[in-house]
């Protein structure tokens, strides 16, 4: 009986063949030319002069929603006086600065007094700015520029001094307000006050008969 040895269940030669090793060489021109000829095959077909051109038109609507779009002041309603918020000759850009400039009390630096109607070079002194519409819905930049005028609520009517910090901030804006030139500021606290409640003035049925 034949015995089974492990050299004849397991032979000593390699399963796989060992790869070839070619030294390298530089490309031949054949190899070259086979490499172009791939490349042009591969390369995408012009596109015809129709579809380059609904290709623009789309590059173009795609450029045009995200940019951003700008108002003439012409198509607002706003009568905001633009001839008027020249700097005065006397105000340099420190002073200016210092203006809105807030100290560690949480005041302005320098207090901001209207000049006198004989110095001053803008022929009215005040804007008197009335909000035509609520604040809901309206950007945070916008937003930002309502509260700096002291706006808070529909008609809501304030009175700022003619310089050219406000009439930024109502050319910010123009679409939500409504600007008069005033020379003057009504006292607002000697107005009267609105009677709280309400009082009986008379009856419809003074003359009729109650009697069921």
């Amino acid at each position: 009986m034949l015995r089974r040895t492990l050299p004849s269940l397991y032979p000593r030669y390699p399963r796989f063949s060992t790869p070839t090793i070619v030294p390298h060489s530089a490309p031949t021109t054949e190899n070259l030319s086979k490499a172009s000829a791939l490349k042009e095959a591969k390369a995408p077909l012009p596109l015809p002069l129709s579809q380059q051109q609904k290709q623009k038109q789309k590059q173009s609507t795609h450029t045009q929603k995200h940019s951003k779009v700008t108002h003439s002041l012409a198509s607002t309603q706003a009568a905001v006086p633009l001839p008027t918020t020249f700097a005065h000759p006397s105000l340099t850009p420190a002073s200016f600065k210092a203006l809105f400039t807030l100290s560690p009390t949480g005041k302005p630096a320098v207090e901001a007094t209207p000049l006198p109607p004989a110095e001053s070079k803008y022929p009215f002194r005040f804007y008197q700015i009335t909000l035509r519409r609520g604040l809901y819905g309206i950007e945070k930049d916008v937003k930002k520029c309502v509260d700096a005028l002291g706006l808070h609520g529909r008609h809501q009517v304030v009175w700022r001094a003619v310089n050219p910090h406000n009439a930024g901030l109502i050319l910010k804006v123009r679409e939500l307000v409504t600007v008069e030139l005033v020379n003057e500021v009504p006292d607002v606290s000697r107005r009267p006050r609105a009677v709280k409640g309400y009082t009986k003035v008379g009856t419809a049925l003074a003359g009729a008969s109650l009697s069921a």
